[in-house]
């Protein structure tokens, strides 16, 4: 691992002081947060370097808004300029991927010019805030489509792997988008 790699896993202390306060990752949120933003951009810096011909995209992390902006600190102290990235990840998102506050964490992003793709982002929130997102992915198709009857015409048990399920739920949700 090169330097930079292990003061991003090895760091202990946040970019600002006043943002955070460190406990144990195994009891505090703060500490946990941070540590696996570390462990996130670090990693990112690695696959790139053994495989630089592999497109890995910089996901930031955390729960709250300061949670993500200081995951982007870290990427920057680390060189990584977010808004020349050709898309950066927003993770945490799924099982909350509906609330105010990840919808003013994926603003506030690409009011920074970030290129964002939400993972696990359902309907609910491509409804809030696709506008600012210039992708996303969901299993909610396949969810949905495990629990119902297959389509006409189709003879396995469920089309939780189905083209034509897929197709009709993306022309569904794209035709609700604002």
């Amino acid at each position: 691992m090169t330097d930079l790699l292990q003061a991003l896993a090895g760091s202990t202390a946040p970019v600002s002081p006043a943002a955070f306060s460190y406990g144990e990752p195994e009891q505090d949120l703060d500490a946990a947060i941070a540590l696996h933003q570390r462990y996130t951009v670090a990693n990112l810096i690695e696959l790139r370097t053994i495989a630089p011909d592999l497109p890995f995209i910089p996901v930031l992390q955390g729960w709250e808004l300061r949670h993500y902006l200081h995951c982007a600190q870290l990427y920057a102290d680390a060189g990584i300029d977010l808004a020349a990235e050709p898309v950066v990840g927003i993770g945490s998102v799924c099982r909350r991927q509906a609330t105010d506050e990840i919808a003013l964490i994926v603003r506030e992003f690409a009011r920074r010019g970030l290129r964002l793709h939400g993972f696990g982002v359902k309907t609910a929130g491509l409804g809030a805030y696709a506008d600012a997102l210039v992708s996303a992915d969901s299993m909610a198709w396949s969810m949905g489509a495990r629990r119902a009857d297959p389509l006409p015409g189709h003879t396995p048990k469920s089309c939780a792997n189905c083209w034509d399920w897929a197709s009709r739920w993306y022309q569904r949700v794209t035709a609700q988008l604002p």
